[in-house]
């Protein structure tokens, strides 16, 4: 599947990942929100990863650790609610919480979850984002993004 070279990483965090628990940001100011709309690359694949380096980098900015562990926010968007439950299903399966509801749109599904507790730095970052993107494919849906709070 040819992924389209506009590119919306909105990471508007909404959740703070904690040893304990996951809670809610209260203070938007703690925020890192990307917002890419348009990349000048050709290969669109390389520009994601540059775009997701460029996340993990900002991250690191922004308060967290290289190599501290964290929760990733994850987004998956399919066209049917079977392709959405089958991918769904797959992520639970890799130890991932994750749910689906149809969009706004009412036509299309979106799977949200969390991974478990992963090392953030930008190989490790980068390298499941790639890997989520093939899951995506067997699964006839497409990834639409990740997201890490910050406290």
């Amino acid at each position: 599947m040819i992924r389209v070279l506009v590119v919306l990483f909105v990471l508007a965090i909404s959740l703070s990942c904690d040893k304990k628990t996951d809670k809610v940001i209260v203070d938007s100011s703690s925020v890192v929100d990307y917002k890419i709309i348009e990349s000048t690359y050709s290969d669109a694949e390389k520009a994601i990863e540059e775009l997701d380096r460029k996340a993990v980098i900002d991250l690191y900015k922004n308060g967290i650790e290289r190599n501290s562990k964290h929760k990733i926010e994850f987004f998956f968007i399919s066209s049917s609610a079977e392709n959405a439950k089958k991918l769904n299903k797959y992520l639970e399966l890799m130890g991932y919480t994750a749910g689906y509801r149809q969009m706004h749109d009412k036509k299309d599904f979106a799977v949200i979850g969390y991974t478990k507790p992963v090392s953030i730095n930008e190989e490790a970052v980068v390298g499941w984002a790639k890997e989520m993107s093939k899951i995506a494919e067997k699964n006839s849906s497409v990834f639409d993004g990740w997201q890490i709070a910050v406290k």
